[in-house]
């Protein structure tokens, strides 16, 4: 524990990085909770987060030393909180080596780095948007994101969060590791360099234009430049690095800051930074009614059991209203461990889906027993009776059901009132019928009573 306390140190020294303290602190205490406790073990929960990391000029997804080093210290940290991150990818675009845009006379071919970034924008939106895709699936569409960029990579991070909308950017916090477009003095910098005046490559040719991340994430941001790195710290003295290998921009992983090598400390900086979000509590549509978490789609079987037969596959994302409920295998989703199954139909086809990838509102049943009598009518009117989206004449038709089809009565709810054969009545049964459940008015269906014969809805 040495290396914290020696942060701790060079933290209360350093106040001109005051907006990150709190959010390093909190880290450092989760740290050393941990130690006198045993760590859970990692699960991947509903909220977890999604880490990217975006590598630098002429590296590969597999060859980014510093990506791949911050991603581990995340893992750590992450297992730690007994969480499992959702993704932790390195992210794959042509990362142009530097020797295509800087020139021997040390002019640069911006339009050539400008392309090779416009590809890693596109390539981390993408990623993005899968991620959050899955994290909505999981029931939390605002599970953090945590985006790390070296180098050129730097700027691929900036270009693609300033193009984001801003309840995304609300998700994502950033760590940059010898960014092109560093400016000293700007909030979230650590710059580690003696001569505090010195910009990065871009803004020093350029006029001073650079990439600047929006204000609202920024305090949820470090840029980290190391001391003598002549891509965000310019000097002409420090090009000739690059080529020999000897730059400080090469030695992110081995370069410390309070004692903690720069890489591990962007991974702290995210981690304390990471922002806050909840699954989904809200009940499901309706009752008897579940959402699809899974992506891209949840399995429809013909029994309650993953060994039965595959009948279809039911989009993420869909709401579908479970007629009956039976036990089969347990199967492990977002929420936990269960052995419950839920029966419907989708398409025209029924068929069993884990209810552990359903949103339903709650862990246990919220239809009957498949193997409970189940409440039927026998519709009476010709040449068929109204399906309509509510118990209510008033509601949209949705499809008919033919004279003398026999329903499954799902339950029951209060609307207009309907005179049929036996009286007047003001119950309405919910059903489904070809795949499309809506209500029918009871006076014209026969039940063998005026009153309701399944629960209210």
């Amino acid at each position: 524990m040495g290396a914290f306390s020696r942060m701790g140190q060079v933290l209360k020294a350093r106040s001109r990085i005051g907006l990150l303290v709190t959010g390093v602190a909190a880290v450092l205490g989760t740290q050393l909770a941990l130690a006198s406790t045993a760590a859970a073990a990692p699960v991947l929960q509903p909220c977890s987060a999604s880490y990217i990391g975006v590598p630098g000029s002429g590296q590969t997804s597999a060859s980014s030393a510093e990506m791949t080093t911050v991603a581990n210290w995340l893992d750590s940290y992450s297992a730690h909180a007994g969480q499992k991150l959702r993704n932790s990818v390195n992210l794959s675009y042509p990362a142009v080596p530097w020797y295509k845009y800087v020139k021997p006379s040390l002019t640069v071919d911006w339009n050539n780095l400008g392309k090779s970034e416009a590809t890693g924008e596109a390539n981390l939106t993408a990623r993005i948007s899968a991620d959050r895709a899955a994290a909505s699936a999981a029931g939390c569409p605002n599970a953090p994101i945590l985006l790390a960029g070296y180098s050129q990579g730097a700027e691929v991070v900036i270009r693609t969060v300033d193009a984001l909308p801003q309840a995304v950017r609300n998700t994502i916090s950033v760590a940059l590791l010898g960014n092109p477009s560093f400016t000293p003095g700007a909030a979230g910098d650590l710059n580690l360099n003696s001569n505090p005046n010195l910009k990065g490559i871009r803004p020093s040719f350029l006029l001073s234009q650079r990439y600047t991340l929006k204000s609202d994430v920024v305090k949820r941001t470090i840029d980290i430049c190391a001391a003598s790195d002549p891509i965000c710290a310019y000097h002409a003295s420090e090009v000739p690095g690059l080529a020999d290998g000897h730059s400080a921009h090469y030695h992110y992983i081995s370069l410390t800051y309070g004692g903690i090598p720069l890489a591990q400390y962007a991974a702290i900086i995210l981690w304390g930074h990471r922002a806050s979000a909840s699954p989904v509590t809200s009940p499901a549509p309706l009752p008897g009614a579940g959402r699809i978490l899974i992506s891209p789609c949840l399995n429809l079987r013909a029994g309650p059991n993953g060994s039965t037969s595959l009948v279809g596959c039911i989009p993420v994302n869909t709401t579908i209203n479970i007629d009956c409920t039976a036990s089969g295998n347990a199967v492990t989703g977002p929420y936990g461990t269960e052995s419950l199954w839920d029966h419907t139909t989708y398409n025209g086809t029924a068929g069993y889906v884990a209810d552990a990838w359903v949103y339903t509102g709650t862990s246990g049943p919220v239809a009957p027993s498949c193997s409970a009598p189940r409440p039927t009518g026998r519709i009476l009117i010709s040449s068929c009776l109204n399906l309509r989206q509510g118990p209510n004449g008033s509601t949209a038709l949705i499809g008919c059901i033919p004279h003398n089809t026999v329903i499954n009565i799902q339950c029951t709810a209060k609307g207009n009132a309907v005179t049929g054969p036996y009286g007047t009545e003001t119950i309405w049964d919910r059903t489904t019928y070809n795949g499309t459940t809506g209500y029918v008015a009871d006076a014209w269906v026969y039940t063998g009573t005026n009153s309701a014969v399944a629960p209210a809805c």
